[in-house]
């Protein structure tokens, strides 16, 4: 998905003239893969990049949920006021999806806790 999202932020670079942030976001949100790949990082390496990818996250979530309830114009003849639909939706759609997989991994990562506190409750039979 990351590299989709550089992809999409790469080629809409400047379709996008109602909010340039976004194509930007995802540029830089699919560039965040080979920073992972290409550094070897220590524990401080890592958690400095963690820190800046949540808070380039949340800037993102900031431009794109900010237009979404002016459903931007998609036309880019009729106004200077519009964003590309392809680059838009999926800028949205993808953020909704970054939501979900982190809500499934939380669940899962609580019911692998409840299941592993469960077997040190139960006595062990003989």
């Amino acid at each position: 998905m990351l590299i989709a999202q550089g992809v999409v932020g790469a080629v809409y670079i400047h379709d996008c003239p109602l909010l340039p942030f976004i194509p930007f976001y995802l540029l830089v949100m699919g560039g965040s893969i080979l920073l992972f790949c290409l550094i070897d990082c220590n524990v401080i390496c890592f958690g400095s990049v963690f820190i800046f990818y949540f808070f380039w996250f949340f800037a993102g979530n900031v431009c794109i949920y900010a237009i979404y309830p002016l459903l931007p114009s998609y036309d880019k003849n009729t106004t200077q006021d519009y964003c590309n639909k392809t680059l838009y939706l999926f800028a949205f759609w993808t953020t909704n999806m970054t939501y979900v997989v982190f809500g499934v991994i939380f669940l899962s990562w609580c019911c692998c806790e409840q299941q592993e506190s469960d077997d040190a409750q139960m006595p062990v039979q003989v």
